[in-house]
């Protein structure tokens, strides 16, 4: 059980406050740039960009909404023994005490130094099965986050570029349609300036008549083929740029919930980053060996556990195991008060990411409907692009 136990047991406050930052807050905004829809291959391109993020997504929908509602169940499970009455509370809060106090006095006759403290010796306890695999979950997580955050800065890089490309594009457009203004503004004057002189009969300008005709129209050939170079440059650079947005959309979505999943790991496994969680596993493993010979004799500490756990299980939690750990919270309340502080915060961090998730559907497909209705006739091309892009994800 991954959720509750990690961070149950506080010194004080502020290692509260220091561990419960909000998932998602430091996401920021997808890019708001224009994506260009004038052709239908830039439309659906588009289209196509929108239903990419939804999906990403649902897929983190499905696993925070989970979370949550595992948050809330641990939160139903403290107000059942809150709210214990009678010779069953009695009888658990003595066991607890019980154990408490053995565990203590186990711990001043303990001859060698301990390596580690208490608190997380019983967290990579409660989770020693599944040490291992999450380790590797961390450092995948860890390695992917780095390799997702590279590729943003290429991509951011690349967009850049390409938007600096079209604006050359355009500054070059309107510098040929100036020049063509130009040619056409000396040409009428200097055929003006020949029709006048041949009017008043002082020369035959009719060679210069030919010239004027034929440079101009050269020029303005070149300038036309200059043109259609550009432009047919300027649609592919914008087509580019679409898809540079469209990526960069996709990977920013990826680097918010990636950095939220991390987040969120280190909150739940009290540490700073895998090596630190590795390293405690370490020394974990060293300090077992040790302490396991040294238990084995507390024949009172064992009865009194098992006697602790016997109330607990019959209280019928969702994960009684957790609770093993937890006997300085069943007996002091401003212990309790902590865990139950503890996953109001993480249960907020999780309402934000599955807001900020809903929140991106949302608008993709408000964007999609808006594009169908200003172009019905893609409407086909569009819904068999969503069927063909959904027809393997669970909705």
């Amino acid at each position: 059980m991954r959720l509750f136990s990690g961070r149950m047991q506080k010194e004080n406050i502020e290692d509260i406050k220091e561990s419960s930052t909000g998932i998602g807050e430091e996401a920021f905004s997808l890019s708001e740039d224009n994506q260009y829809t004038k052709t239908k291959e830039q439309m659906l391109q588009y289209a196509e960009n929108c239903c990419d993020q939804m999906i990403m997504c649902q897929k983190r929908l499905e696993t925070a909404k989970k979370e949550y509602g595992e948050v809330n169940h641990y939160l139903t499970d403290i107000s059942t023994i809150e709210n214990l009455e009678g010779e069953k509370k009695e009888n658990l809060i003595f066991e607890a005490k019980r154990i408490e106090t053995l565990k203590e006095d186990k711990k001043s006759c303990k001859s060698s130094a301990a390596k580690m403290s208490e608190k997380k010796y019983e967290y990579i306890s409660s989770h020693e099965s599944e040490m291992p695999k999450i380790l590797k979950e961390l450092k995948e997580s860890e390695d992917e986050f780095q390799a997702v955050k590279a590729d943003l800065h290429n991509i951011e890089g690349e967009k850049s570029a390409l938007k600096y490309e079209r604006k050359l594009c355009i500054q070059r457009m309107n510098g040929l349609r100036k020049l063509l203004k130009l040619v056409l503004l000396l040409t009428a004057i200097l055929l003006a300036a020949f029709a006048y002189g041949q009017y008043k009969g002082e020369y035959d300008y009719t060679i210069g008549f030919y010239i004027v005709i034929v440079t101009a129209m050269a020029i303005i050939a070149v300038i036309f083929s200059v043109n259609q170079n550009q432009t047919r440059k300027l649609k592919i650079t914008e087509l580019k740029l679409n898809k540079a947005i469209g990526l960069l959309n996709r990977y920013k979505l990826r680097y918010v919930n990636i950095k939220s999943s991390l987040d969120y790991f280190y909150q739940i496994y009290g540490a700073a980053n895998s090596y630190e969680l590795s390293n405690l596993w370490r020394i974990y493993l060293t300090s077992k060996k040790e302490r396991e010979a040294y238990f084995t004799m507390s024949d009172n500490l064992y009865k009194s556990v098992e006697n602790y756990m016997s109330i607990i299980n019959s209280l019928n939690l969702y994960d009684s195991s957790v609770w093993n750990y937890q006997t300085k919270a069943v007996i002091n309340r401003e212990e309790m008060d902590i865990i139950r502080e503890t996953l109001y915060r993480r249960r907020e961090s999780l309402r934000k990411n599955i807001d900020y998730n809903n929140e991106v559907i949302y608008r993709s497909k408000e964007k999609i409907k808006e594009l169908i209705e200003r172009e019905p006739s893609l409407s086909e091309d569009i819904l068999a692009m969503l069927d063909r892009k959904t027809e393997n994800e669970e909705w």
